[in-house]
């Protein structure tokens, strides 16, 4: 339902499926495999990233993508692509992917939130 110019879904999103909205989404459930968010502006999903997931679609390069478990088969923010790494991490924690020097970045949310803190002081 839109809250305040945004999109809060509830569930999952499976293969072949997608979400595609002009705001900023938030989700409670996974981006499953096969599954796409896009949003022109950031998605924070509380659960796992499997699928597809492109934040800032309509070309906004801060645009951000929250995630409690980062497992996508394809990363986008504006025109920037990452996929992930051939060898998954042992461990899965909160992150936040978001473009940095190079390309897209992907950092652990408590780690990002304290850089955050210092690039606005």
């Amino acid at each position: 339902a839109p809250v305040d110019g945004r999109l809060v879904l509830q569930g999952t999103i499976g293969c072949g499926g997608g979400s595609r909205r002009s705001g900023t989404v938030g989700m409670l459930g996974d981006g499953g495999a096969g599954g796409s968010v896009v949003a022109a502006g950031d998605i924070v999903i509380w659960g796992r990233v499997k699928g597809l997931a492109h934040a800032g679609s309509q070309g906004k390069r801060r645009c951000r993508i929250m995630t409690l478990h980062m497992e996508p088969t394809q990363l986008r923010i504006a025109d920037k692509v990452a996929r992930p790494p051939e060898t998954p991490p042992q461990a899965y924690l909160p992150e936040v992917a978001y473009i940095g020097e190079g390309g897209i970045r992907i950092a652990p949310a408590q780690d990002f939130s304290r850089w955050l803190t210092e690039q606005h002081s």
